[in-house]
């Protein structure tokens, strides 16, 4: 099985509030959390961190 990398999609509003917060940026860090920030209502990705 080839190598996979896995995302947590997380909506706009959601990480505005809770993803900002020092103890979850430390986590996102801490356990090499990848990510893909998006807005629901026009399905756009607004950011995308690897």
């Amino acid at each position: 099985m080839p190598d996979l990398i896995v995302y947590l999609a997380v909506p706009l509003e959601t990480y505005d509030e809770l993803f900002r917060l020092k103890f979850i940026q430390g986590r996102v860090e801490e356990y090499d959390i990848k990510l893909i920030i998006f807005r629901p209502d026009s399905e756009e990705i607004v950011l995308w961190r690897n």
